[in-house]
């Protein structure tokens, strides 16, 4: 009942957790889900995260920020929650947003809420070792290697942790960054 997506930048993590949250919202009100097949879970509780900036008129850094809003995510966990988490823990360093984002993930876990994890911290997909109901995705991408090297996205969910590494320069060159 709980899924870690990896993959790199630009392949498609945030759109297919929006897409989830969004389709499982027109499900429960009756709408029509544009899918050749659907299954959904009934949820008493949608909850989001995603990125979080800071804001210098109220004084909140974005770490400050996320943090508030996580903790109101985890304050408002129930059993039939559906929960997606865009790529939690990024506004600190490395290590302590591993550990925090180990730490939610795990409260996550004891319940039987459904969620949907979005990350770079890799370490995150080790957690499948100590839970049976975890799953790790990635979107699948390689490298084209010419005179530099770019990405080819598939944009094709695969079961498994990514094992792209350094990509961060890659895409960082496809965003036409000098």
């Amino acid at each position: 009942n709980f899924h870690i997506i990896t993959g790199p930048n630009l392949s498609g993590k945030t759109l297919y957790l929006k897409q989830i949250i969004l389709l499982s919202i027109l499900a429960q009100i009756g709408c029509y889900v544009p899918a050749k097949n659907a299954e959904f879970r009934l949820s008493d509780r949608l909850l989001f995260h995603s990125c979080y900036y800071s804001n210098m008129g109220t004084n909140e850094s974005s770490f400050e920020k996320e943090m508030r809003g996580l903790k109101l995510i985890i304050d408002s966990l129930t059993h039939n929650a559906l929960i997606g988490l865009d790529e939690p823990c990024v506004s600190t360093n490395f290590q302590e947003g591993t550990s925090l984002a180990v730490s939610i993930c795990v409260k996550i876990l004891s319940t039987k809420a459904f969620g949907f994890c979005s990350t770079h911290h890799y370490y995150l997909t080790k957690i499948s070792e100590s839970f049976l109901n975890v799953t790790n995705l990635h979107f699948d991408c390689h490298p084209k290697i010419s005179t530099s090297i770019n990405l080819i996205y598939t944009h094709k969910l695969k079961i498994g942790a990514s094992n792209v590494e350094y990509y961060g320069i890659a895409a960082a060159r496809m965003s036409s960054l000098p």
